[in-house]
């Protein structure tokens, strides 16, 4: 009998879930607010894609992350938010 050797690979795939979520700001957004909200969002998830609407008063982030991670974000820049669409 000869023993044979075999090696098996094994690839992990991670498959991150990336939802849009969009939150309602109360304060009024001006255009010079654009970068701080972003790099607020971004200090939750470095790789969130955020789309501010100023006319709206919005912001939009997909993130694999939920909703109420970014609360914490908000209220460091001194903005109240709630959530629109998760």
């Amino acid at each position: 009998m000869s023993k044979i050797n075999s090696t098996i690979d094994i690839e992990l795939v991670v498959i991150y879930w990336v939802s849009k979520m969009k939150f309602s700001v109360k304060e009024t957004i001006h255009f010079n607010d654009i970068s701080r909200i972003e790099r607020a969002m971004r200090s939750v998830d470095d790789e969130a894609k955020v789309d501010v609407n100023v006319g709206a008063n919005t912001v939009t982030v997909d993130s694999w992350l939920m909703p109420e991670e970014f609360f914490v974000a908000f209220h460091d820049e001194d903005y109240n938010v709630a959530i629109l669409e998760a």
